[in-house]
């Protein structure tokens, strides 16, 4: 019984931190996951961004607005903002999962916990 009360006491607590980071991803609050800020290529991917932003706002000041190397500049930060979307959605994704995960673990470890307490 002590096993099984362990258990559900760290899937209780699991599922409580797992819990505070739906929160966040339903409020949008996708820089405060600290899956998101811990993730080495989302990092990566916000600084390039900012570096390409940079240089096109540079760019700009120095050519002619229909220039072509200001539209191929301009496609490169569009694709550099879809990968950091695309990788931000994966972390996304697998907090949802681990959260259901976890949901699951904790009812089941709770059912559990609750028959043996019953039983004699």
């Amino acid at each position: 019984m002590a096993d099984l009360n362990k258990r559900l006491t760290e899937a209780e607590a699991d599922r409580i931190g797992l819990e505070a980071q739906t929160r966040l991803i339903r409020q949008n609050e996708y820089n405060a996951l600290p899956a998101v800020t811990d993730n080495r290529l989302i990092q990566t991917l916000k600084i390039e961004l900012s570096r390409l932003e940079g240089e096109r706002t540079d760019l700009a000041t120095k050519v002619q607005a229909g220039d072509p190397v200001l539209g191929q500049f301009q496609a490169r930060v569009e694709q550099t903002k879809r990968r950091l979307q695309q990788e931000i959605q994966r972390t996304v994704a697998g907090i949802k999962s681990a959260y259901a995960v976890a949901n699951r673990r904790r009812t089941s470890y709770g059912r559990r916990w609750s028959s043996k307490k019953r039983s004699p």
